[in-house]
């Protein structure tokens, strides 16, 4: 299932869209990183393409 969902995301209109503004972390009301995580999977999917 993680596998389905990381070539879901493999789109330059999904996870590439965003700029790491850190906007989404500011305003997030679960307290959560969006951003960081948004970054982390984009780290693991360059290092899987390796």
């Amino acid at each position: 299932a993680t596998q389905e969902r990381l070539d879901d995301l493999n789109d330059v209109y999904r996870l590439y869209r965003c700029r790491t503004i850190m906007n989404c972390t500011e305003v997030c009301p679960k307290g959560l990183a969006p951003s960081r995580a948004i970054e982390q999977i984009r780290l693991m999917m360059v290092k899987d393409s390796l």
